[in-house]
């Protein structure tokens, strides 16, 4: 399944989710608008109402997407025995799916009960993308947004 088919049915389903919630007009706006919107999900509970399986598939393309359409980063891929694993090549690296939700870019210590399906992804966005801002390729500290130059 592309990336654009996996976001088309995590779109409809999230449209499902929040007018059965009575919240349908609640979106945000701005560069890293779906990936906030995805973590207001799971504070609000409504991610229960989605299906688990496309929540765990969506998210890390979720934050992928955001990457490539605001950040201008690319989709890239590579094939784990013999199963095909979307990422985003950023500088001279790659990160993939797998990688967003093994807690690579995350403490999984933070969370006070198992996060739900896709949420360790949302959660690794923020890190991932301080991460790719800096040009040396070490990881920014959480909450720092450094220029390309910092």
């Amino acid at each position: 399944m592309s990336a654009d088919e996996i976001l088309r049915e995590y779109e409809t389903a999230l449209k499902d989710a929040l007018k059965n919630d009575g919240t349908e007009n609640w979106r945000l706006e701005g560069i890293d608008s779906d990936v906030t919107t995805a973590r207001w999900l799971y504070y609000e509970g409504v991610w229960s109402a989605i299906d688990p399986g496309l929540l765990s598939r969506a998210m890390p393309i979720v934050a992928f997407n955001v990457l490539v359409k605001s950040y201008g980063y690319s989709w890239c891929r590579r094939v784990v025995d013999g199963r095909e694993e979307l990422g985003v090549a950023f500088d001279d690296r790659q990160c993939f799916v797998s990688d967003l939700e093994n807690g690579k870019w995350v403490d999984l210590s933070d969370y006070d009960e198992p996060p739900a399906p896709g949420e360790v992804a949302i959660d690794s966005f923020e890190r991932l993308a301080n991460a790719i801002k800096w040009p040396n390729g070490q990881l920014a500290p959480p909450g720092h947004r450094a220029g390309r130059g910092g």
